[in-house]
């Protein structure tokens, strides 16, 4: 067995087995997969988005709601707006609520159409918040409006 030698030829000098790198690649994908933690989105709110030319509720009597930019709630529009909710009430919308109940008994769920306004600075959770009231309500017939 002289004729044997341990040294390893040309064509393997410089050449690192991948086997191993493309182990640790998959397994460092696999671990940030499933150590990251994923928000759950808000799902108590179904949207269904209406389609072009149809219409949603009756227009000729809606309730407008509008969030201020400070974080106010105003009910109505115009010279009849009245603030229901001051910028410092916290997420519960007491005042709101009371309202919207008020309307629904009157009118039934399906008779109340709100056209909810939001300022451009209006916090995004005030606004989440206002939709939540108006589920907890009942109410579906909600429309997104520009507030100009």
């Amino acid at each position: 067995m002289k004729g044997l030698s341990k040294i390893p030829n040309d064509s393997m000098m410089g050449c690192q087995p991948m086997n191993a790198m493309v182990d640790i690649a998959f397994l460092l994908l696999i671990f940030f997969l499933v150590a990251t933690t994923l928000q759950p989105r808000e799902r108590d709110l179904p949207l269904e988005m209406p389609v072009v030319g149809q219409s949603v509720g009756d227009p000729s009597l809606p309730t407008v709601i509008h969030v201020l930019a400070d974080g106010g709630v105003m009910w109505g529009e115009g010279a009849a707006a009245l603030l229901l909710e001051p910028a410092d009430s916290g997420r519960g919308l007491p005042a709101l609520a009371e309202n919207l109940s008020g309307m629904v008994s009157a009118l039934g769920a399906d008779g109340v159409c709100v056209v909810l306004r939001a300022d451009e600075d209006a916090k995004q959770q005030r606004v989440i918040d206002v939709l939540d009231t108006l589920a907890a309500a009942g109410i579906d017939h909600i429309a997104l409006s520009d507030p100009h």
